[in-house]
Parts: C-alpha cells; sequence; structure tokens
C-alpha cells in the first residue's frame, strides 16, 4: 500500500472463544466424572494412541499417576514404558492392540479377564467404536471372585459331606417337590439309580409306606420351618419297608429355595428294640410264673412243716413223759432243727419272690434306731451266745428318727447279725455302730470273722451265692440272706456297701434316709 501503511483486518471472535471456554469447561466436568467412576476407563484411537484414560485406569494397571497431566495423546508402547515391570505377554491391553490392528472397525464387543502382578482380577469390557477405536471399560471384580471361589468350595465341601453321608440324604425342591439331588445311602437303601430319582417327587417314586406321615412332615416343616426325629417309614423300589427317623431343614442354594432330607435307617434298632419288649415280656411272664409258683409251694410247704416242728418240739421236750432211750428226744431235736432250718429258706424265697416281682408292700413309719436295733440283739444274743462271739452296740447317741418299715428293718439287721455270727469264730466280736450326717443314718455291721476274698463278694451279693471255702462248710445258710438284704435296703432308698478281708472280718454298711421334720 502505498505510504508504507498497514491493513488490520479484525474478526469478531468472541463467539468463539466462549464456545471453547465452554467446551474446556464442559471437557473438564466430564473428567471430573469419569475419574470419579468405581471403573477404569481407556479411550485407543485407531494409531493405536490412548486418548482417553481416567484415574482408576492407572490406579487398576499400576500406571504413574503423572501420565494424566499429559496433554498429548500417549502411545500403547510408551504405557508401558512408564510402567514398572513388563506386564508380559499375557496382558490384557497388549492383547486388545493386536486386536484393534488386525480387525475391521465394525467388530462385535468383547469381554475377558485378566489377573495382575498383585493378585487383582479385572474384567475388562472393549467396544469398538465407528471410527476404528477402542473403549476399553475395566472393573477390578477380585471380591467378586473370592466370593465365587469361596461359594464353588463351599458348594464342593457340602457335595462331598452329602454323597460321604452314610444316612439318607435328599435336597427336594421346596416349590415343586422334585428331587435335585440324592447321595449313594439313599439310592442303595431304596434300591433306585438316580436316573429315576432325579426331578420326580416322593409321590412319583411311590416310596412312601403310609403318606399320612409325608404330610405330618410337610406340615410339621411348614410351621416350624423344620422337623425332628420324626419316625415313619419308606418302601425301597423292591417293596421293602424300612423303618426311619425324618428331620428337614431349609436351604437356599442358587437362589433355589430346597428342603434337606436327613432320613436315618433305624430298621435295625427298631428289631433290637422289639426283640428286647419281646424278651422282657417273657421274662416278666416267667419272673411272675416264677413268683407264683414260688408263693404256692410256700404256702403248701408251710402247713406241715410247722405240724413237723411242732410235733418235733414236742418229742424233743418229752411234753408227755420221759423217754426210756434219750436217743429219741435227740432225733426229735433234729426233726425240729432240719423242720425250722426249711421254714426259714420258704420264708426266704418267699421274701425274695415278692421283691423280684414288686409286690413287697413296705409301711413306713418314724423308727427309732436305737429301740430297733437292741430289740434285734436281744433276739440274736442266745445264737451268740452258743456260737461263744460277743455281740455289742456302739451308737451314737441321740440318732434321729428313721423312715423305715418296722418288719423290713428289723429283717435288715437280724440276717446281717445272723451272718456275722455265723462266720465269725469262737471268741470273736460284732459290733454295731451308729452315726448320722443329719439327712442319712448309718449303720455299720463289723466282724472279726473269716472275711470274704474280693472275688466272691459279687457272689454272695447275688440269689444262692455261697461260697465254697472248706473253713465255712459247717455255715449252713440258703444264699439267700445278703441279696434279701441288698435288696430292702434300696427299697428304703439307701444304700448298702460290703467290705471284706480274708482272715480279717467284713464290715456292712446300712445307710438309709432320717425322717422329716
Amino acid at each position: 500500500m502505498a505510504g508504507g501503511g498497514q491493513v488490520c483486518t479484525y474478526n469478531d471472535i468472541t463467539e468463539r472463544k466462549r464456545s471453547e471456554e465452554g467446551m474446556a469447561e464442559k471437557e473438564a466436568q466430564l473428567r471430573s466424572v469419569l475419574d470419579n467412576l468405581s471403573g477404569g476407563i481407556r479411550y485407543v484411537d485407531r494409531d493405536r494412541n490412548n486418548v482417553f484414560f481416567n484415574a482408576q485406569y492407572c490406579e487398576l494397571y499400576d500406571f504413574p499417576g503423572d501420565l494424566l497431566k499429559i496433554g498429548d495423546s500417549v502411545r500403547t508402547e510408551n504405557l508401558y514404558q512408564a510402567k514398572r515391570g513388563d506386564l508380559g505377554a499375557g496382558d490384557a491391553d497388549a492383547l486388545a492392540d493386536a486386536w484393534l490392528e488386525k480387525l475391521p472397525v465394525h467388530v462385535e464387543p468383547q469381554s475377558w479377564e485378566r489377573t495382575t502382578v498383585h493378585g487383582r482380577t479385572l474384567q475388562v469390557n472393549s467396544t469398538p467404536t465407528p471410527t476404528g477405536g477402542i473403549i476399553n471399560i475395566v472393573t477390578d471384580i477380585t471380591e467378586r471372585k473370592q466370593l465365587e471361589e469361596k461359594l464353588r468350595q463351599s458348594h464342593d465341601l457340602f457335595s462331598r459331606a452329602f454323597q460321604s453321608n452314610p444316612n439318607l440324604m435328599a435336597l427336594v425342591d421346596s416349590s415343586t417337590g422334585e428331587h435335585v439331588d440324592v447321595n449313594e445311602a439313599f439310592l442303595d437303601t431304596l434300591k433306585f439309580s438316580r436316573e429315576e430319582v432325579f426331578g420326580k417327587t416322593p409321590l412319583e417314586l411311590n416310596h412312601w409306606a403310609d403318606i399320612r406321615d409325608r404330610d405330618r412332615i410337610l406340615k410339621e416343616h411348614s410351621e416350624h420351618g423344620r422337623v425332628r426325629d420324626f419316625v415313619g417309614q419308606l418302601k425301597a423300589k423292591d417293596g421293602t419297608l424300612v423303618d426311619c427317623s425324618f428331620s428337614t431343614d431349609p436351604i437356599k442354594m442358587d437362589r433355589l429355595k430346597l428342603v434337606l432330607w436327613t432320613v436315618i435307617d433305624i430298621t435295625e434298632r427298631k428289631r433290637g428294640e422289639e426283640a428286647l419288649r419281646v424278651a422282657t415280656l417273657e421274662a416278666e411272664q416267667s419272673n411272675k410264673a416264677k413268683s407264683d409258683f414260688l408263693a404256692t409251694m410256700s404256702h403248701e410247704l408251710r402247713s406241715p412243716l410247722n405240724a413237723i416242728i411242732g410235733f418235733s418240739a414236742m418229742i424233743r421236750d418229752q411234753m408227755f413223759g420221759p423217754k426210756k432211750d434219750d436217743v429219741y428226744a435227740e432225733y426229735g431235736a433234729d426233726i425240729f432243727n432240719a423242720g425250722h432250718h426249711l421254714l426259714r429258706l420258704i420264708n426266704d424265697l418267699l421274701d425274695l419272690s415278692k421283691i423280684e416281682a414288686g409286690k413287697l408292700e413296705l409301711n413306713f413309719e418314724n423308727l427309732d434306731i436305737e429301740e430297733a436295733v437292741m430289740g434285734s440283739i436281744r433276739i440274736i444274743e442266745p445264737v451268740a451266745a452258743r456260737s461263744d462271739v460277743d455281740v455289742r452296740a456302739e451308737l451314737d447317741k441321740n440318732l434321729p428318727l428313721l423312715t423305715a418299715d418296722r418288719r423290713a428293718f428289723d429283717q435288715i439287721v437280724l440276717n446281717l447279725l445272723s451272718n456275722a455270727i455265723k462266720f465269725t469264730p469262737q471268741g470273736g466280736r460284732v459290733s454295731v455302730r451308729g452315726s448320722t450326717n443329719g439327712k442319712k443314718t448309718s449303720l455299720v455291721i463289723v466282724d472279726t470273722g473269716i472275711g470274704i476274698k474280693p472275688d466272691d463278694i459279687e457272689k454272695v451279693l447275688s440269689p444262692w451265692g455261697q461260697i465254697t471255702d472248706p473253713m465255712t462248710t459247717d455255715a449252713k445258710g440258703s444264699g439267700l440272706g445278703l441279696p434279701i438284704v441288698k435288696s430292702l435296703v434300696e427299697l428304703h432308698g439307701g444304700k448298702f456297701a460290703l467290705k471284706s478281708k480274708v482272715g480279717k472280718g467284713t464290715t456292712v454298711t446300712v445307710t438309709l434316709p432320717n425322717a422329716g421334720p
């Protein structure tokens, strides 16, 4: 231009600046939103340039955070160079880049998983863009995978326990009633194959002996949420009946609502119970027959024995005048002693049969211990005098009253004293000691007799249990005294104990409850 001037052209770019500022603002807002997403995002263009990735992406892949400050796009290989340590040939992004280079623009989205060097499991969803690029959305699924693994292990453990359980086990769909699974014990016991059971209901299998049992179990399960120890029967495929104890529990598995049936085969137990019931009934009947027989025989024998004893006593005592020959008196004494011994034996038999049959009636009353014990000692003193055995009482003062049957208590004391005297040599001693602890009173009968061997104690406490010993051949008895005493003590709610040493003597302790206030 003449004169050296300048021509300036001015364009109004206000709108453009506003637009650029608006775009920058929107881009910042978009970046803020993307950076706050829970997953990682990366956009790669067709030229392998990483145009965009958010903070989560860098964190998930352990890329340096300052990459986000780079304004220009970042080549994929530069990402790997910036990362500490190579991710290896199996890196998901490397595979994605190779996939991007080989495939055309219009490809289907793909998804895969990869594990990082830090042990995290990532799920990568790749979606192609119309311009030939690719968008990767990366999600950390480590916790989900761990949960899935724990769930798999739990299912595996349950399956092993389910299949190896010796009881019959069945999983039934609560909505359809169909069998989802059964174990080997179920199949073996009910004679079904696995194919015959799966998808079938118990009604279709017809394995209920009584369909009402099933209805009762389902009702109880519905009302209480579970069933425990319901006894019923199942029917095997061949018609065999199986006695069972049923239990049910609700189970949720893979979104299914199931009922776990646990069935215990109690056939052998039921057979044993029935056999025991029959044996018990037979024993009771046999015991009753024995008791009836003993009671009848005792009654039938007592009458003639009383006559024999009475008349023999008359002959022995020469009540109708002296006989020229004293041998008749001796014979009368022998008859009297034999008859009296037989009568005692019959009485013992009758008492034992009543005790065993539970027919012995006891009339409990408040009993003065000292009076009862001294009365028994006075009765037994003539026998002790003939054997030259000293019998003495060593009772504590002010002993409380006992709650006992007087006849049974006298029988206990007399039997124990008689037994002690019988097995104590001449010049020996028998002591009756008494003490109380406030609730119970103990009577202790101690003798200085021949004693009992440890192996023979159980024997002498059993009916008819007599020990064979040269030192006891002259001591006659039925072997019923101690068993009767022990049974009478136990009928009173007391305890019986016997201790003995050969050559030292025997100690019998009887503990009985005191009378109430």
